[in-house]
């Protein structure tokens, strides 16, 4: 088994809110899927944190589908819950034939 780097295209990562992204590439395996999602969640929980450290405390990712050959995938976060402490956040990744990851987070501020 041979190894290489794997490097995830967060350069071609469309930012269209607090929550929600897009990119447009073909070939993405899962692992770049995993990685362009994380992003997203943890630049929502930042922003949440209003300036204070987030630390990520635990994640859960679920894969629920293959990755398109081609085209668009979405991304968005959605916050469950947020304390003076912790922030429960998750994401979801998806393209034109269905859900591709689920992901579950929870990050510690400060």
């Amino acid at each position: 088994m041979t190894h290489s780097d794997i490097t995830i295209p967060l350069s071609r990562l469309i930012m269209e809110g607090d929550d929600r992204a897009s990119i447009r590439d073909d070939g993405l395996m899962l692992t770049h899927i995993a990685g362009l999602l994380d992003y997203v969640v943890k630049h929502n929980a930042a922003i949440l944190a209003a300036d204070m450290p987030v630390n990520l405390v635990s994640m859960t990712l679920d894969v629920t589908g293959e990755p398109p050959a081609t085209g668009q995938i979405d991304f968005t976060s959605t916050t469950d819950r947020k304390t003076r402490t912790l922030i429960f956040i998750g994401g979801h990744a998806v393209h034109a034939g269905g859900s591709i990851i689920k992901l579950t987070a929870v990050y510690r501020i400060g």
